[in-house]
């Protein structure tokens, strides 16, 4: 769920991105497994898998008769795939962007937002670096709106600022 831009919390409260992220599941699920939404209602159960896998299971329930006990019906499991693409870095402290700055100079640029405790950073194009050791990786599409819209915004050409403040 971090990795798509989603903490627990955003689960909890039923956000937007959070939404968003569940319908794009259940569209794979319609495309990939023949999975049909159709009319009744959703649940949606999720485990970890292997190597940090995020399995989605998805049961439409379906309803004999109305007021009756309702009896599963059609069930998909969706293996959540990492887009390739790196929309942002999730770091645990400020200390960790700083350190990023300082060990990459030719990396500049970006925007440092403050959400959910963490801080984001987005950058200007795709830099698909093995950062690991400084922050996490963010691949979903979603996180750069959520982070304008909930996030606080800290500065723009984040990196170059850094370095040349610290």
């Amino acid at each position: 769920l971090l990795e798509n831009g989603l903490t627990p919390d955003a689960v909890a409260k039923n956000t937007f991105a959070a939404q968003e992220v569940f319908w794009d599941v259940i569209h794979r699920a319609e495309a990939e497994a023949g999975f049909s939404i159709g009319s009744g209602q959703l649940m949606i159960e999720a485990m970890s898998g292997s190597d940090g896998e995020l399995i989605l299971y998805i049961t439409r329930l379906d309803r004999e008769k109305p007021g009756a006990a309702e009896r599963p019906g059609k069930r998909a499991k969706v293996k959540a795939k990492r887009p390739r693409e790196i929309r942002a870095l999730c770091f645990a402290s400020f200390e960790d962007v700083i350190s990023l700055a300082k060990s990459f100079p030719d990396l500049s640029g970006g925007e440092l937002y403050f959400y959910n405790d963490k801080y984001y950073l987005t950058l200007p194009q795709n830099r698909n670096m093995n950062l690991a050791e400084f922050a996490a990786p963010v691949f979903s599409a979603y996180i750069v709106p959520l982070l304008e819209e909930h996030g606080k915004h800290i500065c723009s050409d984040a990196l170059d600022k850094i370095r040349e403040s610290f």
